[in-house]
């Protein structure tokens, strides 16, 4: 009986280990949302790590987890670092950053050669932005994992919708303040030039009237 066992778990072993080597072992997860907000705007809260926890899902999944931040404050560069109970322990980096076209990352778990790569990139979309964030990884010859890319993928895409809808309506809140501010400044240039521009012409006026009261006259010839 026991050897009959033996071959049956043997067998599942083989049938297993076949199915997953003809499976995958790469997955792509990927979401996009619509901003009304323009790029560099978007990029404050991307490039800033430390801004992360505002808009995507990651901290509330393991408020047990420490973050640390090093590298640069933001953009290329930028690292942030985290150990949890559920989160485990891993790194985040920024290789590449720009305030048009959005930033790359590289992701490290401890103790696992399954590194990801991912982005959030910017494209223009009328007045506004289209945000995309992908990320890609490979399991490799780690087969067990190919039976987690499903689910995977649909639990990473889930996370990717909370996040760019939170990013959103931080963003097109950021620009409408930005918008307003910009009106401010501009308004206060104007009025600023108009009353200089107005001063000089009364001092202008006020000179030549007082040219007209007074008018220089003409000095008289030596020995006349």
């Amino acid at each position: 009986m026991l050897k009959k066992i033996l071959i049956g778990v043997v067998a599942l072993l083989v049938l297993a280990t076949g199915a997953a080597l003809m499976m995958p072992s790469t997955w792509h997860a990927e979401r996009t949302v619509s901003v009304k907000a323009k790029p560099e705007t978007i990029y404050a809260s991307v490039a800033d790590l430390k801004q992360w926890e505002t808009w995507t899902t990651w901290k509330a999944m393991d408020p047990t987890a420490k973050w640390d931040y090093s590298g640069a404050a933001s953009g290329q560069g930028a690292t942030m670092s985290w150990k949890g109970a559920k989160a485990g322990s891993g790194t985040l980096t920024l290789p590449t950053a720009d305030p048009k076209t959005g930033v790359s990352y590289e992701t490290k778990l401890e103790g696992m050669k399954i590194p990801s790569r991912g982005a959030v990139t910017f494209a223009a979309e009328g007045e506004g932005t289209k945000v995309t964030w992908a990320d890609d990884g490979d399991f490799g010859m780690f087969l067990p994992g190919r039976f987690m890319i499903g689910m995977m993928e649909k639990n990473l895409g889930k996370a990717f919708e909370e996040g760019l809808g939170r990013l959103k309506t931080n963003a097109e809140k950021a620009q409408v303040a930005a918008d307003e501010k910009a009106a401010a400044e501009a308004k206060a240039k104007a009025e600023a030039e108009a009353a200089a521009a107005a001063k000089a012409a009364e001092e202008a006026k006020a000179a030549e009237e007082a040219a007209k009261k007074n008018p220089v006259k003409p000095a008289k010839g030596k020995g006349k």
